[in-house]
């Protein structure tokens, strides 16, 4: 017997980490991606999946206002996000897309040029851009982006059937896979650290 709500065979707490999880992402942390093609891989059948493109939809796009609306209002921390590799190296193609495109680089970097995705929300704001393009962009994207990679999450679940049938949740696997792929992030920054403190570099 189960506390938490449950509808259609999945329960409500598995979804809020799903959603959780890919706001996440769009804010910069790396755990979109493996949420929502994680996510894909586990549901069950067509309509557990069709709310897995939902729920990863809406977080997905909450993420992309929220980056958006912290950048507009706080156009400080553009500088500040510059000692993050990412922001670094993801800053001057985006910048590129905006200056020529506004519309469509937000809306292609939602699924396609992934990489950049956050760095152009972020940059959106700072810019100001229409407000009301940059959600047009990041709703129409994003629904792509989370009907895409769920999909192929779906499409190859059979590979993940071993993992799935030993956690025997989402709520685990998805807590479990993002964790791991955080400790792996956090390792790397700290070993690169370690490498310029004793090179001095």
């Amino acid at each position: 017997m189960t506390f938490i709500p449950v509808i259609s065979g999945f329960n409500l707490l598995e979804m809020g980490l799903l959603f959780l999880f890919v706001m996440l992402g769009s804010l910069g942390l790396p755990t979109g991606f493996v949420a929502v093609i994680s996510a894909g891989a586990i549901a069950g059948n067509f309509g557990i999946l069709a709310i897995m493109i939902l729920v990863s939809a809406l977080g997905a796009i909450a993420g992309d206002i929220l980056a958006y609306g912290i950048a507009r209002k706080f156009s400080f921390l553009s500088e500040k996000l510059k000692r993050y590799k990412f922001y670094a190296k993801g800053e001057p193609k985006a910048r590129r897309l905006l200056s020529k495109y506004e519309f469509f680089s937000v809306f292609i970097t939602r699924f396609l040029f992934i990489g950049i995705g956050t760095v152009v929300s972020y940059i959106s704001g700072f810019e100001k851009l229409n407000k009301k393009k940059y959600i047009a962009g990041v709703v129409l994207g994003e629904i792509l982006f989370a009907a895409i990679f769920t999909i192929i999450g779906y499409a190859f679940r059979l590979v993940w059937s071993d993992l799935v049938g030993v956690l025997n949740s989402l709520m685990v696997t998805l807590t479990a896979l993002v964790i791991a792929v955080m400790l792996l992030f956090i390792v790397i920054r700290k070993h690169r650290k370690n490498k310029k403190a004793i090179t001095g570099i």
